[in-house]
């Protein structure tokens, strides 16, 4: 039998998975973000520079790389297509909701940790996000899992190897966040 909150975490992901992935790929970038981000990572699988992102063939400095180096990848799987360009979105978008179920069930019970990634997962503002090729699913998930790690590195119970290595987890999510987005003035 599974552990309740690894239970919790999959029926999370799995809720905001029928949440995020039906009719995904279906309709074209319509967004203004959308379609500068598809051509932003196409320019990367065209060019094979992974390093400066171009948009319109010249050099790109606007957002940090996270988003553009998965969307790029994911067209090798599905083509240049509104599918690819928004499947990080959708991932990241399931991933949270599987960390919060994990996280809420540790915490307080699994029915609990099922009952807050199902609200999370029915939030406007979450399924939105989750179905645009846009990178803030990746932000929020970021965020996410640095407070969460943050927070078991400050449980009462735990060990100071345990709670030196939830800070690092903690760090490392809050670098990947600096990755997916960044504030810019434009």
């Amino acid at each position: 039998m599974r552990p309740v909150p690894a239970r919790a975490a999959l029926l999370g992901a799995l809720f905001a998975a029928l949440v995020t992935l039906p009719g995904l790929g279906v309709g074209t970038l319509w967004d203004n973000s959308e379609t500068a981000y598809g051509e932003v990572a196409r320019e990367i699988v065209l060019t094979h520079d992974w390093v400066v992102l171009h948009f319109n063939g010249q050099p790109w400095f606007v957002q940090p790389p996270l988003y553009f180096w998965i969307a790029a990848l994911m067209t090798k799987f599905f083509g240049f297509t509104a599918l690819a360009m928004r499947l990080p979105a959708a991932l990241a978008t399931i991933a949270m909701g599987a960390a919060v179920g994990y996280a809420t069930a540790r915490i307080a019970g699994g029915r609990t940790g099922t009952v807050a990634a199902v609200v999370l997962s029915t939030s406007l503002m979450q399924a939105i996000v989750g179905r645009l090729a846009i990178m803030d699913a990746l932000l929020d998930l970021a965020v996410a899992l640095a407070l969460l790690w943050f927070y078991r590195a400050f449980e009462p119970a735990g060990s100071a190897l345990r709670r030196d290595g939830a800070l690092v987890c903690g760090s490392f999510a809050l670098a990947v966040g600096t990755l997916a987005k960044v504030w810019s003035r434009r």
